[in-house]
């Protein structure tokens, strides 16, 4: 899966969630772009602000490497960072008081993931976390404890319904970059584990 366009002639360093190009033809529609290079932002049909390289809300330029070494590579951040705030801005959180909430309320969430394809879940410590369609529900494991049921069988069951079932505290060090960029919430291990295996 790719999150953002970057059009540059010249091979850049960046991790394959982003979509490298030589041409603004070859973009991802309605993803977030920039454009590396003067001439390149020229051949946009935009009028240049050196001070502002926005072109509009989704599309940005900077100078490339020869023309201004620190600008782009502070334009490049700053792009990058972007791309996964629009990213995140799809996606929503939904803790599940296991407490508060009534049996259907509870049981709709259920049926939900267990008709949906490509469930992620990430479990840690007394959290689980479900990725299905743009959402991820939240879990506290000390809440099955207090209502008297079973972690495992809860844990069991979510991880029969789960096309992935991620636990290893290894994965916080693989994933470490990334979790960066969503201000190290662990809730969003699902959606990384999705960008990276959804190419």
């Amino acid at each position: 899966m790719r999150i953002a366009n970057i059009v540059c002639e010249r091979e850049i360093k960046i991790d394959n969630k982003f979509n490298l190009i030589d041409s603004i033809s070859k973009s991802i529609p309605n993803l977030p772009t920039l454009i590396v290079g003067l001439d390149n932002a020229k051949n946009f049909g935009c009028k240049l602000s050196y001070l502002d390289r926005k072109l509009n809300h989704n599309t940005f330029w900077t100078f490339n490497r020869m023309e201004k070494r620190d600008l782009f590579e502070e334009d490049l951040f700053y792009f990058i960072e972007f791309s996964y705030n629009e990213l995140l801005k799809d996606i929503k959180f939904n803790f599940i008081d296991l407490i508060l909430s009534d049996s259907d309320e509870i049981n709709q969430v259920f049926n939900k993931i267990k008709t949906s394809n490509n469930v992620i879940t990430f479990s840690y410590e007394n959290m689980v976390y479900t990725y299905i369609n743009h959402m991820i529900y939240g879990f506290d494991l000390r809440q099955v404890d207090y209502i008297g049921k079973s972690k495992t069988i809860f844990i069991n069951k979510i991880k029969d319904m789960s096309s992935v079932f991620l636990q290893d505290e290894k994965i916080l060090i693989e994933y470490k970059k990334e979790l960066y960029m969503f201000n190290d919430e662990i809730k969003y291990v699902p959606i990384i584990y999705f960008i990276r295996n959804n190419e």
